[in-house]
């Protein structure tokens, strides 16, 4: 899946410098709460028709409505973790009939995006935490929670959990992670 955030800057032609700051923490080379709260703070005034019409396009990893099924009928809890924004994964959530969704909130007042971020913001130690925490709620021992993450934001999650997979990952996530998908979906 594409990055919410930069598909939004890429509708409003905003995508060299949004992308640029996206990329940048998304390899850990800046912290990802000043950069989330920069590139939102780029994108206030965004009408909420241009962030449905990118939810809209927004397409899933290859495999994941093959796997979807499969894993949910043997029990398996699904969540969305992300650092991304709640607009994209409650509409995820719902599509395709996830457990959960957690990611950032931002404001839309008057039909328009604001940069009023509900804080905590959901970077990689809060990730770490979300997942720690709905297995205890849920009663999952750790070696039973399998995270799949791309970013350096996503490593505590990855390291944390029974097996964490590095999908697609940036260069600091593949050095870290020993499962990985590179180049392919979950097909």
């Amino acid at each position: 899946a594409e990055e919410g955030v930069d598909e939004i800057a890429r509708e409003l032609g905003m995508s060299t410098q949004i992308t640029a700051i996206t990329q940048q923490a998304m390899e850990g080379k800046l912290d990802f709460n000043a950069s989330f709260t920069r590139r939102i703070g780029m994108l206030k005034g965004t009408p909420k028709a241009v962030l449905n019409a990118v939810c809209d396009r927004m397409t899933l990893s290859p495999g994941l409505l093959t796997i979807l099924p499969v894993i949910k009928a043997k029990g398996f809890k699904t969540a969305i973790i992300s650092g991304g924004l709640d607009i994209f994964t409650q509409r995820l959530k719902e599509r395709y009939q996830l457990d959960y969704a957690f990611s950032n909130t931002v404001e839309i007042r008057d039909n328009v995006l604001t940069d009023n971020i509900t804080l905590p913001i959901m970077n990689a130690a809060n990730k770490k935490q979300t997942l720690v925490d709905l297995a205890a709620r849920l009663n999952i021992a750790t070696e039973n929670i399998i995270a799949c993450g791309d970013g350096a934001n996503d490593l505590p999650m990855l390291e944390h959990a029974g097996t964490g997979i590095a999908w697609k990952a940036k260069p600091v996530v593949r050095e870290k992670i020993h499962h990985q998908i590179n180049y392919h979906g979950f097909e």
